[in-house]
């Protein structure tokens, strides 16, 4: 009898030991930040859902892109231009602040964060973005990214 208990609670402790740890949904975010200082479309692009869909903060793209490729493609002049900077990454400074992670059951969570100063004493673009992630063969992935600006100026 007691070898038996052993050998469950052994089992026990090998199935819990098996089961693999789910990642943060955080590590989504991290990735699409070093995608974008490192301007790096490719990398960015392989961060989504092969259906993932992005509205872009420019007046240049006022509708919503669709699709893996679409959102490489829709980057890559940004990153081109970003490039043109500094000789070598990080191409840009992003800080996200107030970040907030919403869950949704298991596989899907909701990303918030802010980029920029909301208390800056000089007009100032503030950014806030918003990444909604599934979870995916083993990782985060994005499904829809919505960015936006917004011009503030100091009273």
């Amino acid at each position: 009898m007691f070898r038996l208990k052993v050998a469950l609670a052994l089992l026990f402790v090998a199935a819990c030991a098996s089961v693999p740890v789910r990642p943060d949904p955080s590590t989504a975010l991290t990735s699409f930040v070093s995608a974008m200082i490192n301007a790096d479309a490719d990398a960015l692009a392989a961060i989504f859902a092969e259906d993932a869909t992005v509205f872009m903060p420019f007046d240049s793209a006022p509708r919503r892109i669709e699709g893996r490729e679409e959102i490489r493609k829709a980057f890559a002049p940004l990153f081109e231009q970003v490039r043109k900077s500094a000789s070598a990454p990080p191409y840009m400074k992003l800080e996200p602040r107030d970040v907030m992670t919403q869950r949704i059951g298991e596989d899907v969570a909701i990303l918030t964060f802010h980029l920029g100063d909301a208390a800056a004493t000089a007009p100032t673009m503030f950014s806030r973005r918003t990444l909604v992630v599934r979870f995916e063969n083993g990782r985060w992935v994005v499904e829809h990214l919505h960015a936006s600006n917004l011009r503030l100026t100091p009273r």
